[in-house]
């Protein structure tokens, strides 16, 4: 899904999306189009919340934790002198909330599936049309295709 030569380290905005392995609904349910997290799911909002302390120069911006993938945005601050990029940071998320979960549900092994989709967001207008499909994702749940249970 890269741009081919492009710089994921350069400041800007980007869309991620992780889902789990094999789309196992793992972090909680859809109930009246809101997202009701169990334990797991809280672990995977805080691992996100956290990335700032990890990665620095970076912003989070709008997140979901849905049953079984995420959407969210990462913003690359133009200040940041060392910027890591977007598949370090993506990787560090993966690996630290799998670590955290699989520690917390006494099990070890795959929590997200290899990869992620992930899209360059070039302008304000693609960054509020973003947003709005991220807070707009639980209602559409029925309908996503991520959704393996329909």
């Amino acid at each position: 899904m890269r741009l081919p030569g492009y710089d994921y380290s350069q400041a800007g905005a980007y869309f991620v999306t992780a889902c789990t392995q094999n789309r196992v609904v793992l972090f909680g349910e859809i109930i009246d189009g809101d997202v009701r997290l169990n334990e797991m799911g809280t672990i995977v909002q805080q691992t996100w919340d956290d990335l700032p302390t990890h990665y620095h120069g970076i912003d989070l911006d709008a997140f979901i934790v849905m049953p079984n993938h995420v959407h969210g945005i990462i913003i690359l601050a133009d200040e940041s002198a060392r910027r890591h990029a977007i598949p370090e940071i993506v990787r560090g998320f993966k690996t630290f909330s799998a670590r955290r979960v699989n520690e917390r549900a006494g099990k070890s092994g795959v929590l997200w599936q290899r990869g992620y989709y992930e899209h360059v967001i070039r302008n304000e207008k693609a960054l509020d049309r973003i947003r709005a499909y991220i807070a707009n994702n639980p209602a559409r749940w029925a309908d996503d295709p991520e959704n393996i249970s329909l």
